[in-house]
């Protein structure tokens, strides 16, 4: 086990600490930037470490009604239906806006009702999500949950558990990690003293003790995991909607203004015949115009379709946080798995026993399950 000297322990919590610096230095020296040791922290600083650090979660956004509402709405093909709408309404024709705004606010409240259910349902299964770690504080080993966990803490893991923050491994008994969920590898990574485990790896094998260096969103796995949601990269679906409604928008402006300019121009330079009074008139022709250019359906009929099908996805336990996600698996023609074997049913059998002659089988898996050690939470044992 890793010693340390007698080192003192600043007032106050230590700057952020860089985790990339701290892969380079040597235990002795990540002790003293964190202001801690080998007995951990004292409960005080630990929970003035938690107003600094905030809890050791994954910041996610939080769900709002009005986000998902915005997100649906924004189509340019539903914003010329409002226009529709609205032109309509102006000039007298009730009855064509009020069968528009139901088509909008079906199609909107379809993929509202869809997205914002499968967002809070995501939100519900997370916040469920507990789990505990022992931790040296004020000298003494106790249970806390890995959301109170901070920078400067000493945790003790055993084989099955799952390492709650990054980690300095500043004591460790044959040690394996499996790290598949950061690097895809399918064989556990061996770990001495002063190597650094992940959070979010898997201890496949032997015990840890290690100095956590950083937490939630700081962690390897989660500036990994904020950099793929700042991604936002649309799908086909949502890509080929807007590029029909940019070019319905483009192209009823132009029709409306050659529509306006024809009707101006006959009526002051040809039958010098011009009043105000017409507008009323000419906005008729731009609505007609208006509706004539738009799929007045295409929005419905997508978001119906993709609703259910989120429906019968939901039968099967699946969770659809975005219709157009239908749309872009639909249209995946080669499905391709990385060498670990990704795809797997998931379910822990046990196979047939292999004994020698006169062995009981039985009491073979008797003798491994004496063998094994509760405590550890080792999926096999």
């Amino acid at each position: 086990m890793y010693q340390t000297g007698p080192v003192t322990i600043a007032s106050g919590p230590p700057a952020e600490l860089d985790l990339a610096k701290s892969a380079t230095e040597a235990c002795s020296d990540v002790f003293e930037l964190l202001h801690s040791t080998a007995d951990g922290l004292s409960a005080s600083e630990a929970a003035q470490r938690l107003v600094q650090y905030g809890p050791n979660v994954l910041m996610t956004h939080k769900v709002h009604a009005s986000t998902v509402l915005f997100r649906q709405i924004r189509n340019p093909i539903l914003l010329l239906l409002l226009g529709a709408a609205l032109v309509s309404g102006l000039t007298g024709g009730g009855t064509n806006a009020i069968i528009i705004a139901v088509i909008v606010a079906l199609s909107v409240g379809l993929g509202f009702f869809n997205e914002y259910a499968a967002e809070v349902a995501m939100a519900s299964l997370r916040s469920k999500i507990s789990q505990n770690a022992q931790v040296r504080r004020d000298g003494h080993v106790v249970d806390i949950s890995v959301h109170d966990l901070v920078p400067g803490d000493v945790v003790e893991l055993r084989i099955g558990a799952i390492v709650p923050a990054d980690l300095r491994l500043i004591d460790v008994a044959e040690l394996e990690c499996d790290e598949g969920v950061l690097t895809g590898e399918s064989l556990p990574a061996s770990k001495k003293i002063g190597d650094d485990a992940y959070s979010g790896s898997i201890a496949k094998q032997g015990a840890m003790t290690g100095l956590v260096t950083a937490t939630g969103n700081q962690t390897f796995f989660g500036r990994t995991a904020k950099l793929i949601g700042a991604a936002g990269a649309e799908s086909h679906s949502q890509r080929a909607v807007a590029q029909v409604g940019d070019f319905l928008l483009v192209l009823a402006f132009f029709l409306a203004l050659i529509l306006v300019a024809a009707r101006g121009y006959r009526e002051v330079v040809v039958t010098h015949d011009w009043n105000w009074s017409h507008i009323g008139g000419i906005m008729q022709y731009v609505l007609v115009l208006l509706i004539a250019s738009i799929p007045v359906a295409l929005p419905a009929v997508m978001s119906v379709t993709m609703a259910i099908g989120a429906y019968a996805l939901s039968l099967q336990k699946a969770i659809v946080s975005r219709l157009s996600a239908i749309e872009e698996l639909a249209g995946v023609d080669v499905l391709c798995s990385d060498k670990t074997g990704t795809l797997t049913q998931n379910k822990l059998t046990l196979g047939e026993p292999f004994v020698v002659e006169g062995v009981d089988p039985g009491q073979l898996i008797v003798d491994a399950a004496l063998a094994s050690r509760a405590d550890d939470n080792d999926t096999i044992d």
